[in-house]
């Protein structure tokens, strides 16, 4: 939670400063290289989930020869990985001008791609298979102090920089340096926890053969995955401008922090539900799936209200009026990321059972649709057509295909009830949304820092009474409480 504080204050500051000082373009270059970047990551090709998921059982049965193998293999091949990103993106440098319409004036966007694609590269080369060990374990929590500190450290250098020279390509040659430092101290550290593991001898052929076989099947939500995050931004650069992106990048970052922020919960659990599904029988782990769910609903529907009636105040406040998306826009913002959030449960699960191969061909069939469509909507009706292009996707093609193959191979009944009660989610989510709204828009003062943080104090109130109202009868509701009282009982 530091960790994500600390990405998210720090950046809001800087984006402020790159305005004033640079122009609204410079956010949108930045967001557009994240995109291009994340694009060449797909050379990764879930690798590093693969991998993980192989250590769980020989971490439990202590067998460290098979550790030891299994990091050297990913050793190897996160060097070979960071090489052909590398490669690739260098190919990519004459079709750097395609990706944008407009520009930033007084800047060459070769040499700024390249100290990203710098930054990435390193981030493979330089012990990047450590983290391995960190996640198998279930102590994220060091690298994410780590980063926290590296982090902190990076923003204020960046933000001194760019008042004192006002000059992007010394604001951005820093952030390879970063990178270098932050994996080294990662590196350091998990060698004093785990001074055992090395990366020494060969997994088996018959081993590796398991996990590339993984690897082969988690290629497709690799790409369907990087098509959704990254394929908005390059086209919103391509068709709209530089300006627009900036504008919609600010947006996109509440965002992207909330999912990040709610990732550290499910992120914990994942090796948790990894050793229930292998220990405990069907039953037991459906209910742990109900029970986390609704926390999940809970939680993406209360989010969805305040990005409704928090979104344009905050933003005025923060960046300015001219810097406002129409408010058509931030509804289907909202949308958005209730239709990307909503199945996360489902995901964790499919994860933790290394259930890649059972929708094998679905994030092919959503990639390709998302991408034709967006280009398309967008040249009809704008941003807007990005927005509805992948809620689209999400609602009618991944929700549906995760749904039947989940219940199908891992819980062995009919979807009918779970369907049947994020129906009813939904309509709860939309009335949380509409009453919170009207009270909202109904105050005497709709700008100012009166007005978001009373709106705050409704969007923290009405929402979740009615969902306390329409839930406290359920067991889950009755599971949730209980935990809480836990760690209540425990400070």
């Amino acid at each position: 939670m530091v960790n994500k504080g600390v990405s998210l204050l720090l950046p809001f500051f800087i984006r402020v400063v790159i305005i004033n000082v640079l122009g609204k373009e410079y956010l949108g270059l930045n967001n557009l290289f994240t995109s291009i970047l994340h694009v060449l990551n797909l050379a990764e090709l879930g690798i590093g989930s693969a991998m993980v998921y192989s250590m769980y059982k020989p971490i439990a049965e202590g067998n460290e020869e098979l550790i030891c193998s299994l990091l050297a293999l990913y050793k190897k091949v996160y060097r070979i990985i960071g090489l052909i990103v590398f490669g690739v993106g260098i190919v990519l440098v004459p079709f750097l001008p395609f990706l944008i319409k407009g520009g930033a004036e007084g800047i060459n966007i070769t040499v700024l791609y390249l100290i990203f694609l710098v930054d990435t590269v390193l981030s493979y080369l330089l012990f990047a298979y450590k983290n391995s060990l960190l996640m198998a374990h279930q102590r994220t929590d060091v690298s994410s102090n780590i980063g926290t500190v590296v982090h902190l450290l990076l923003n204020l250098v960046q933000v001194i920089l760019l008042v004192v020279f006002k000059n992007y390509y010394i604001y951005i040659v820093v952030k390879p340096l970063f990178t270098v430092l932050n994996n080294l101290v990662v590196n350091w550290a998990t060698n004093r926890m785990y001074p055992m593991y090395k990366p020494v001898g060969v997994v088996s052929s018959e081993k590796q053969s398991e996990i590339f076989g993984r690897v082969k099947a988690l290629v497709g939500h690799k790409i369907g995955t990087t098509v959704v995050s990254s394929a908005d931004s390059l086209v919103i650069s391509a068709f709209l401008g530089l300006e627009i992106l900036g504008i919609y990048s600010n947006y996109s970052y509440i965002i992207f922090f909330i999912i990040s922020l709610s990732a550290i919960f499910f992120n914990g659990m994942l090796a948790g539900i990894g050793n229930s599904l292998v220990t405990e029988n069907v039953d037991k782990n459906y209910t742990l799936f109900e029970n986390i769910n609704f926390i999940l609903s809970w939680l993406v529907g209360w989010c969805s209200v305040c990005f409704l009636c928090l979104f344009q105040p905050f933003m005025e406040l923060w960046m300015g009026e001219d810097m406002l998306l129409p408010a058509s826009s931030v509804v289907y913002i909202v949308i958005y990321y209730y239709t990307w959030q909503f199945r996360t449960t489902g995901l964790y699960f499919k994860d933790a059972a290394g259930m890649w191969q059972a929708d094998f061909w679905k994030p092919y069939v959503s990639a390709v649709f998302n991408l034709v469509v967006n280009i398309i909507l967008v040249l009809i009706i704008g941003i807007n057509g990005v927005f509805i292009s992948t809620i689209i996707c999400m609602a009618f093609i991944n929700f549906p295909w995760e749904t039947k193959v989940l219940f199908r191979d891992l819980f062995k009944r009919s979807p009918k009830k779970y369907i049947i009660q994020e129906f009813i989610n939904l309509i709860i989510s939309v009335v949380m949304c509409g009453v919170t709204y009207l009270i909202c828009v109904s105050l005497p003062m709709q700008h100012g820092f009166v007005c978001l943080a009373v709106r705050f104090l409704i969007c923290l109130t009405v929402p979740n009474l009615i969902f306390v109202l329409t839930g406290f009868r359920k067991k889950e509701f009755r599971y949730v409480m209980g935990k809480v009282k836990q760690v209540v009982k425990r400070h």
